[in-house]
């Protein structure tokens, strides 16, 4: 009986080794490489945009104030409504200052009639001096007598025409040609020609102007694009981007830089100049100004996934010989899009892992795929090998 037991027990153990493959451990088997993606770099041309935010602003915006006190008759315009240069727009009671032109008109008169009889007086001593019928005295005090005639003459006649200029302001008529503002001045109220002397104003919106500022660092940086692609500002073309998303169809070109750095904002300012016929455009709307027409040749980008950070800074991984991989430590610049602009640590040609930088370190093996593959397949993967899990237990 106990033989038989041993037997069974030996037929037992002779199966389990023949299926375990006689007894010996499985071989360990390599894992296959990871499947990475990557992207070979290629020097290409840029756009370097800046966008800043800016402000609206009338190429000429004129208060338009009274020059002289008085009530304010009537209005002459609609407000709101486009204006011509010289088109009048208010009326101050001019009763006064008619008197007072009036009242020169007489000096003047008198004056003149003064100067007549004073040249009169030497022409007629003139001829008695040379008998020496009179004095020379008596000529002379007549001819100094004269020259006072004429000196009032002249002061009556300015005194007049300020009269009449100050009459003439009571025309209130727009300096410039542009867009009319709401009336400050209600009829029948009292003007006057010092802080009360605002009327409205009147802003000239073609072509309209953009005010914005940039960083010191910015504009610096702005400065280096355009002296590296051997431009100048002038070179410099604007857009704007309304404040509901719409871009501006009509772009303008950079007619003001700052000569200094305000060092309360560390900032420059700057200004564009904007076509704008319809008057689509207003003062005082919020804009966001990207400056075009500068690009860099030549530059290298990488997508910004594929950039990582380490103790020592910026880093991505390079597929390099033999489909080995090495960390490469790089100095990025700027975004572009969706990428990172390479400043220093990349060339031309060079292929950096963008999908799959987390499966793999420096000096592991990989497999470079498709693009498109790699982004199907890796769910495919994980759940076959969820199926057989499953399977399996």
């Amino acid at each position: 009986m106990n033989r038989s037991l041993m037997t069974v027990a030996v037929l037992i153990t002779s199966s389990w080794s023949l299926a375990c493959g006689g007894g010996k451990p499985p071989a360990q088997q390599a894992p296959p490489p990871a499947q990475v993606t990557v992207v070979t770099l290629a020097p290409k041309t840029l756009e370097m945009a800046f966008a800043v935010p800016g402000r609206l602003q009338g190429s000429r915006e004129v208060e338009v104030r009274s020059r002289v006190k008085g009530i304010l008759q009537s209005w002459a315009y609609n407000e709101g409504e486009p204006v011509r240069e010289g088109q009048l727009l208010f009326r101050i009671d001019p009763a006064s200052y008619r008197a007072d032109v009036d009242r020169a008109k007489g000096v003047v008169g008198e004056a003149q009639a003064a100067l007549t009889r004073a040249e009169r007086d030497v022409a007629r001593l003139g001829p008695l001096v040379e008998r020496e019928a009179v004095s020379r005295r008596e000529l002379d005090d007549a001819m100094s007598t004269r020259d006072q005639a004429s000196a009032s003459l002249e002061s009556a006649r300015a005194a007049l025409r300020s009269a009449e200029l100050e009459l003439g302001y009571t025309q209130v008529v727009a300096p410039v040609s542009g867009i009319s503002g709401r009336a400050l001045k209600s009829q029948g109220s009292l003007v006057d020609d010092g802080e009360n002397s605002l009327l409205t104003s009147i802003w000239r919106i073609d072509p309209i102007w953009a005010l914005f500022t940039v960083s010191d660092r910015e504009f610096a940086r702005l400065q280096a694009e355009l002296a590296r692609a051997g431009k100048s500002l002038s070179d410099v073309s604007a857009e704007l981007v309304l404040a509901d998303g719409r871009i501006h169809p009509l772009r303008g070109k950079l007619n003001f830089t700052g000569s200094q750095i305000d060092v309360s904002t560390g900032s420059v300012e700057l200004r564009a100049e904007f076509p704008n016929a319809d008057a689509a455009l207003l003062p005082g709307l919020f804009v966001r100004v990207v400056l075009q027409g500068v690009s860099r040749s030549a530059a290298l980008v990488v997508p910004q996934r594929a950039v990582q950070q380490g103790p020592e800074g910026q880093f991505v991984y390079v597929v390099g010989v033999g489909d080995k991989v090495e960390s490469r430590p790089v100095v990025l610049e700027q975004w572009s899009g969706s990428d990172w602009i390479v400043g220093s640590g990349l060339a031309a040609g060079e292929r950096v892992i963008v999908d799959g930088a987390l499966k793999v370190g420096p000096g592991a093996v990989v497999q470079v795929v498709d693009a498109a593959v790699d982004a199907v397949e890796p769910a495919v993967e994980t759940d076959g090998a969820a199926g057989e899990s499953g399977a399996g237990s």
